[in-house]
């Protein structure tokens, strides 16, 4: 369980970020890659999956409202039209694209919203039918929630599916928590529903729980001490740079309310890789792993997103539209000139794989083959 003196500690003995120093004093002489929410993919095989028009995993934005208003949320203004839009895709459309996307190879199902998924519904279906859908074609459902409607009687429901829950948590301190979600409720409804989801099963091992946590202004100098509590009670931390919006008074908000710097946040990720290291025995590439630490991201080469209305996208966050699948099949998007131009170039300038987050470069920059500007500061090589 998360208890309250989980919150004092936070207080009490935050890492030093300035020092890269973590206070505690156990060691580990020997490192192992961190437990991951799916399994890593060799470049081979992520070069075999661009080759073959194929997916290891989609990105899936179901229309469906939301309890929170987050500050750093890209959508937060949009919940209650995309419910109401007359376009949006129905049960119907979203299991036939899903049941594409298995064909194509997919075998993880990252629910990321439009809104709170466990609110999602149809005329006649509901989100757990949707879960079963995904089981039932050989997929995992990567599923991420606030976790505030999570009752004990639907965590129990959903240990005895092949699920992987993600909540949200981005402070101990629950004046911060609250307002970056945008109400007062957040951090006790959270806190409960976490621990619904331990008594029913979620962090045995193998453990099938995260928690996102967005790098923040309001919550940077706390995030080594998530992160260790996350690592105790084994689950697995979810740590990453938010995605800009595009809009600019939005942006204007982000930059004042949540942006930290790329050489603050690669202080973090070295902070974060140092707690694993000599605490934990774990070892990972902070490079490599941006924007998520010790997870990394291969979602525009080995993924797609799937918007509320059908659009199909780079990813999840990535503005600009590569198709529709109302219109064409999953298959003919994939295997487009356009596509697999974008999904064969070249960003990293070592001539690897890596492309920091396309997310923020096309938000930013407007351009699908640009680099990313705050990785290559993050990295170290400013422009």
């Amino acid at each position: 369980m998360i208890e309250d003196e989980d919150y004092n500690h936070a207080h009490t003995h935050n890492a030093d970020l300035h020092t890269r120093s973590d206070p505690y004093t156990d060691t580990h002489h020997t490192c192992e890659p961190p437990p991951q929410i799916i399994p890593p993919l060799s470049e081979e095989a992520i070069i075999e999956i661009v080759k073959k028009g194929q997916l290891n995993t989609i990105s899936l934005r179901l229309p469906c409202v939301c309890n929170f208003r987050c500050s750093h949320c890209y959508n937060a203004e949009q919940f209650k039209k995309v419910v109401h839009d007359k376009n949006a895709v129905t049960y119907k459309e979203v299991a036939h694209v899903l049941d594409q996307a298995f064909d194509l190879g997919a075998r993880y199902v990252w629910i990321v919203g439009e809104g709170e998924p466990f609110f999602y519904k149809s005329q006649t279906k509901t989100f757990l039918s949707l879960l079963d859908h995904m089981n039932q074609g050989g997929a995992r459902p990567l599923i991420f929630t606030n976790c505030t409607l999570i009752t004990k009687d639907l965590a129990r429901a959903l240990s005895k599916k092949d699920v992987f829950i993600i909540g949200k948590m981005n402070s101990l301190n629950p004046r911060v928590q609250n307002e970056m979600c945008g109400t007062k409720f957040a951090y006790s409804k959270l806190k409960q529903g976490i621990e619904n989801l331990i008594e029913a099963g979620f962090t045995d091992d193998p453990t099938r729980l995260s928690m996102e946590t967005i790098i923040s202004k309001r919550n940077y100098t706390e995030i080594p001490v998530l992160w260790r509590l996350f690592r105790s009670k084994n689950i697995i931390p979810f740590v990453e740079k938010c995605t800009p919006p595009v809009e600019k008074g939005a942006f204007r908000t982000f930059l004042k309310d949540t942006y930290v710097e790329p050489q603050k946040m690669r202080t973090l990720f070295d902070t974060l890789l140092t707690i694993d290291q000599t605490v934990y025995g774990y070892t990972w590439d902070p490079v490599k792993t941006y924007p998520i630490a010790a997870l990394g991201c291969t979602a525009v080469r080995t993924s797609c997103g799937i918007t509320p209305t059908g659009d199909v996208q780079l990813c999840a966050y990535t503005k600009g539209i590569l198709g529709n699948v109302k219109e064409t099949p999953l298959r003919e998007i994939l295997l487009s000139e356009e596509v697999i131009h974008i999904k064969t170039a070249v960003y990293c300038p070592d001539g690897s794989l890596h492309y920091g987050c396309r997310s923020l470069t096309v938000n930013v920059t407007g351009d699908r083959f640009a680099v990313d500007p705050f990785w290559r500061e993050f990295e170290g090589e400013c422009l």
